[in-house]
């Protein structure tokens, strides 16, 4: 997993891990044992959180 992000909580920051591995949605409930909708509402907080409005852009500042 990465580096913990201060203002992300510990289950918002393996949600984030797992998308910027470019897993989807259904993936990442999969394999956390949650429900495709709560994967959803986490990428709703961390998009407002990282102040970006897509996965592309997520992945992009992740990375640089």
């Amino acid at each position: 997993m990465g580096i913990l992000s201060a203002d992300l909580s510990k289950r918002e920051q393996e949600v984030h891990d797992l998308v910027c591995r470019g897993m989807s949605n259904i993936e990442v409930a999969d394999s956390l044992f949650v429900a495709e909708k709560t994967i959803k509402f986490h990428l709703h907080r961390i998009f407002k959180k990282k102040n970006v409005r897509s996965r592309a852009q997520l992945i992009v500042k992740h990375f640089t």
